[in-house]
């Protein structure tokens, strides 16, 4: 986690840094980006494989915040079939689907 990131203050500066943070508690992630899928409308998150969301992006200034509300989002188990889940198994497909988020 970078020196920017606050987690008392639920604020991630990356996609890369909330990862980090989550991934002691959850070493499975899925990164579901609607980018993939419908050209022109962001929507992001990480979520569990039971499908719960995890932590969501910030559409303003792109950073990357934890799930506090129950209603703020639709929880989904991941579909691997589905091209905006991407199973975050090791460095190398993590790096290319992060790499996309950053655009």
């Amino acid at each position: 986690m970078c020196k920017s990131c606050k987690p008392d203050a639920n604020y991630f500066r990356s996609v890369d840094c909330v990862y980090e943070y989550l991934l002691p508690a959850h070493p499975v992630l899925w990164l579901r980006d609607s980018l993939r899928t419908r050209p022109g409308y962001v929507s992001r998150s990480l979520l569990c494989p039971a499908g719960k969301v995890l932590a969501i992006q910030n559409r303003s200034d792109q950073s990357w915040r934890l799930r506090k509300d129950p209603n703020e989002t639709l929880d989904e188990i991941p579909d691997e079939k589905r091209r905006e889940f991407v199973l975050l198994t090791d460095e190398a497909a993590r790096f290319q689907a992060f790499l996309l988020t950053w655009r």
